[in-house]
């Protein structure tokens, strides 16, 4: 048989297979768990200074050579390189080990690290570097990582990956309303279950009720508690949070101290690693997500546009290479997954962060007619997809609906 034909095959397979383009990370968790011959997870045991030694117990093995029938009680790593990462380290940390056929991997303190045995020695390893690459593999903790290996070994993994390049392509306008004059922002709020939008005009506003059928003036009931607040108009620096859990109507108020100017908007839903509620901030400086803490008297956890996106929230936006200027942030669903999503509408773009579960995100930017001079957005329910609204060259405001087509059968 000609040796070339195989990749001559391989070429022609190619060519009759549909190719169904797709937003995604450049190297998906699942194939490095494919390529792997060894993981296996472990927590901190005990730490050395002098040598910048981490000593692991290990509590359980996903994946073994055929030939190894029982994994080491415990490792230990030296960290060679960055000295810093050493002292991000905590005992009970989570600790993640992959080898492939050629590299050795370590997740250690919610980072990516590239490592390689000491010889001579038995299982021990030397960490030497930050693999950078892989922060968009999967940006988050190191403890959220250990679960999605653990689905990846079950064959039942819920980390997205991927999003169809037509995100939200499917657009058409809902409704049109009269002219408002001049729009300086909007913000939402959410009222007996319609979302109420808010025109913000000078030291004017106006209300509307948002709903799939339309876009119509609010009644004048009471002026509704706002889940989305508005983006400051006075900064003091200082910023009190009030966040209103929705499943047990208890509200926490939480004191925290951005730099004076820097918060722009922010938005509550269920972004946390494990789905839990947490409040998204949008900086000039980038994202921040603040987690609500179990003990009120204990300081929130954080987590920033690396650990969320694993990329900085200002490179997906020429205008924003030096700062975010403005934005409003809301929570969505946006591809109906049961995910809470984020969309960021700003003057410079939209921008929709999706939801890929553990605590990590996926940027998608959406374009099309919908997307353009558009003020808010906010999730479309049953529908699918998002509501927009934007404004036209009258100053008039238009309600749109995007959606994603759905895939086309091969």
């Amino acid at each position: 048989m000609n040796k070339l034909a195989p990749l001559a095959i391989l070429l022609l397979l190619t060519l009759i297979t549909p190719a169904f383009a797709v937003i995604q990370v450049d190297l998906p968790l699942s194939k490095i768990w494919d390529s792997s011959k060894t993981v296996w997870v472990g927590e901190v045991s005990a730490t050395t200074d002098e040598l910048r030694v981490v000593e692991i117990k290990l509590t359980r093995s996903l994946k073994a050579p055929a030939d190894q029938t029982q994994p080491p009680d415990s490792l230990k790593v030296q960290i060679a390189q960055p000295e810093s990462l050493y002292k991000q380290i905590s005992k009970g940390n989570t600790v993640i080990l992959i080898r492939g056929a050629r590299d050795i991997l370590i997740h250690l303190a919610d980072q990516w690290c590239t490592a390689a045995e000491i010889p001579g020695k038995a299982k021990a390893f030397r960490i030497t570097g930050l693999n950078e690459k892989l922060r968009g593999t999967f940006p988050g903790r190191s403890a959220m990582l250990a679960l999605a290996l653990d689905e990846l070994k079950e064959k039942k993994s819920t980390l997205l990956d991927a999003a169809p390049a037509k995100f939200l392509s499917t657009q058409e306008k809902i409704a049109t309303l009269d002219q408002v004059g001049p729009i300086d922002r909007c913000s939402w709020q959410f009222l007996d279950g319609q979302s109420i939008l808010t025109v913000h005009s000078g030291n004017q506003h106006r209300r509307f009720a948002i709903s799939e059928k339309g876009i119509t003036p609010f009644d004048g009931k009471p002026e509704p508690a706002a889940s989305q607040p508005a983006a400051p108009t006075e900064d003091t620096g200082a910023n009190t949070i009030s966040a209103t859990r929705p499943t047990t109507d208890s509200t926490l108020t939480l004191s925290v101290d951005f730099p004076k100017g820097s918060l722009i908007s922010r938005t509550l839903g269920r972004f946390g690693d494990r789905g839990e509620e947490c409040s998204l901030h949008l900086l000039k400086s980038g994202i921040l997500r603040l987690e609500f803490p179990d003990v009120r008297n204990n300081p929130p956890k954080t987590a920033d546009d690396l650990q969320l996106l694993g990329s900085k929230l200002t490179s997906h936006i020429t205008e924003w290479k030096d700062g975010i200027t403005d934005g409003l942030l809301a929570t969505c669903d946006a591809n109906a997954d049961g995910r809470d999503d984020a969309v960021i509408v700003s003057t410079h773009g939209t921008l929709l962060l999706l939801n890929r579960g553990f605590g990590a995100f996926l940027v998608v930017k959406p374009t099309g007619d919908a997307f353009t001079s558009a003020l808010a957005a906010c999730s479309a329910g049953k529908l699918g997809g998002l509501l927009v609204i934007r404004t036209n060259n009258q100053s008039q405001l238009e309600l749109w609906h995007a959606s994603t087509p759905p895939p086309k059968s091969p």
